[in-house]
């Protein structure tokens, strides 16, 4: 059902279709001795630039009872991507019933349709193929990709929307990541995006598990051209470079974020950043401490990158350089760095999820906002779900995607956290949402 919440923020302009969600760990999230199960704290309140931390938890909270814990509902479904092509028509992915077991689901993915303000799921599931990323391009045109095969097949799963119907597509480069050799038994890919600019542009990324030395290069790069998809070099690194992510601004520009990790376990990781323009990279000469995973190019001028480890800064692009923005002092105060997602509402509005390292349920997280490059504190109307994904479609619309994490066990013994899909609404500065099935 749909449940109400007032927010007074308005849309400056149209934002980007296809923003990214990332999840670490598809379908699981882990946690393990925290202190008690239960609501988090209130959020605080945007006033005049200045950013309110919210109240500290209660001393005293309920004890953790398995027996009282929330039960998933039949036909529970977690989100993962959503894409606008128009103020009333989108698609979104996600999962159905997943799976608490560590190491992998075989749980389907399924799609959604949203038309005249209502979200229809397709019957058409894919077991086994989280569909972790999501690009429409236009009302009849977009791809949606998964980092695994359906279960029985031997092809990673990209999906083609076209002539009305979602079509599967072979991408030999994907097959190559999975298909064992005679030395090797043939590694995963971990996470994957896409991101379309019409019909016959795009770009596609994944990260994988190889070994370079022994199976290829751990990262790869695609362009759509020609009606297929063409694996180009990747940027030219150091042995000990890492690419976790890439964010394109045009069909014939992007950005990748690296870490470069030293030959020991004392040597502190860096942080590195490529171009892609003119048909060729080059590396950015700003380098920074610790090892940075996820990137979102908002244009040619504005850039940021977080999901970060061994830094509490964000890392932003104007357009000439990187550089680090500091952690304001009301975050610092709670013990919260930025973590990611990065989300772009509009060409001059980002947001940012910020929590403490290592609690990762909603009741630790925070969400922030820059505005003209001013940080302040968002006053978030779901305290226990935290949006993964916001596209504005116009001044006054927007939609979004999160998870509400129901945490599964009581401390000191392991505990799971299962998700429940949220779709999310906001209208003249009003936030609704359907929590699903």
């Amino acid at each position: 059902m749909w449940q109400w919440a007032g927010h007074s923020r308005r849309l400056p302009a149209q934002g980007k279709p296809g923003a990214r969600r990332w999840r670490l760990v598809p379908m699981l999230l882990l946690t393990l001795a925290l202190t008690a199960c239960g609501s988090g704290a209130a959020r605080g309140k945007l006033a005049s630039g200045t950013a309110t931390p919210s109240a500290a938890p209660s001393p005293t909270q309920p004890p953790c009872d398995p027996a009282t814990q929330w039960s998933a509902p039949a036909g529970n479904i977690s989100l993962d991507a959503l894409s606008m092509v128009s103020a009333d028509e989108g698609w979104a992915t996600g999962v159905l019933n997943p799976s608490s077991v560590i190491g992998g689901t075989t749980s389907p993915a399924v799609l959604f349709h949203l038309v005249h303000d209502q979200w229809q799921r397709l019957p058409q599931t894919y077991p086994g193929a989280e569909l972790q990323s999501l690009s429409m391009d236009s009302l009849t045109d977009g791809w949606a990709v998964s980092p695994s095969p359906v279960t029985g097949s031997a092809h990673p799963l990209a999906l083609h929307y076209t002539g009305g119907v979602w079509r599967p597509v072979d991408v030999p480069a994907l097959d190559a990541v999975l298909r064992p050799t005679a030395t090797i038994s043939g590694a995963n890919i971990m996470r994957i995006s896409v991101r379309m600019f019409g019909p016959q542009a795009g770009w596609m990324f994944a990260w994988t598990n190889r070994d370079a030395a022994s199976e290829g290069e751990p990262s790869l790069v695609l362009r759509y051209e020609g009606g297929a998809w063409r694996l180009i070099s990747n940027p030219r690194a150091a042995a000990g470079v890492t690419l976790f992510d890439l964010s394109a601004v045009s069909a014939d520009e992007a950005w990748v974020v690296g870490t470069e990790y030293g030959s020991s376990a004392s040597t502190p990781p860096t942080t590195l950043f490529f171009h892609y323009l003119d048909d060729a990279w080059s590396q950015s000469p700003e380098t920074f401490p610790g090892a940075t995973e996820s990137l979102t190019m908002v244009s040619t001028t504005d850039g940021w990158a977080g999901d970060s480890v061994g830094t509490d800064s964000l890392l932003h692009y104007d357009g000439v350089r990187w550089s680090a923005v500091p952690t304001p002092p009301a975050m610092a105060r709670q013990g919260a760095s930025f973590l990611g997602p990065v989300i772009t509402l509009a060409p001059s509005e980002t947001w940012f999820v910020a929590g403490q390292t290592g609690l990762i349920l909603p009741e630790n997280e925070s969400l922030w906002q820059s505005v003209s490059g001013h940080l302040t504190r968002v006053a978030w109307p779901f305290p226990d779900s935290m949006p993964t994904v916001l596209v504005a479609s116009t001044p006054t619309d927007a939609w979004g995607i999160a998870d509400i994490e129901h945490q599964m066990g009581c401390p000191p013994l392991m505990t799971t956290v299962i998700p429940q899909g949220v779709f999310l609404h906001e209208v003249n500065g009003v936030w609704t949402r359907q929590v699903l099935p």
